[in-house]
């Protein structure tokens, strides 16, 4: 596969651990000045993954996150739209986060946000709130990270995945965990 894509570097390990331990493992072995990931599908227009580059390579943030507005909500069925708002409002509520709309499949950050990211320990969905909790608080005497949402759009004809809510019950127990992050 290299010789068909000479800067391609494929890692892999045996046990599926979830996205957000797939990223950290990508992410601790990546040697540009900028990391971008998105969700597997490439959800997002390419103007929306340009924005996130160029306001990085701009100096304008250290994190940026995609920011999903109405015309999301009205493409995602009506599960996927309350889970995400009762999401956004837990975040700004009980996280007092400035940045409310932690899921967005499309981040970017540079080094200091790099940083910030390969701390987290999450390794299913929440591993984004959790990178956004972390990079917007002080930390060991650092600054909190400039973390910037940048508004995104979905691409045409997307089909949304359906919520397991298996899956949302385990991620309760991470959500409890990084909620008790702010109280320590």
């Amino acid at each position: 596969m290299t010789e068909q894509v000479p800067r391609l570097t494929y890692l892999a390990y045996e046990q599926n651990r979830g996205k957000g331990h797939a990223l950290r493992h990508g992410i601790r072995a990546a040697t540009a000045p900028i990391t971008i990931f998105t969700d597997i599908d490439f959800p997002y227009t390419e103007d929306s993954l340009v924005g996130v580059a160029t306001t990085l390579l701009g100096g304008g943030a250290d994190v940026v996150t995609g920011a999903r507005d109405e015309s999301y909500y009205s493409a995602a069925p009506p599960s996927r739209q309350l889970i995400s708002k009762l999401l956004r409002h837990a975040t700004r509520t009980l996280l007092g986060l400035a940045v409310s709309d932690t899921q967005a499949g499309l981040k970017g950050f540079n080094a200091a946000g790099r940083a910030v990211f390969l701390r987290t320990t999450t390794d299913r969905y929440l591993f984004d709130l959790e990178f956004i909790f972390l990079a917007s608080h002080k930390s060991g005497g650092a600054a909190a990270l400039r973390v910037l949402p940048l508004p995104v759009r979905l691409r045409p004809g997307i089909v949304f995945s359906k919520m397991n809510w298996k899956i949302l019950l385990s991620e309760s127990r991470s959500f409890a965990r990084i909620l008790r992050q702010r109280w320590m």
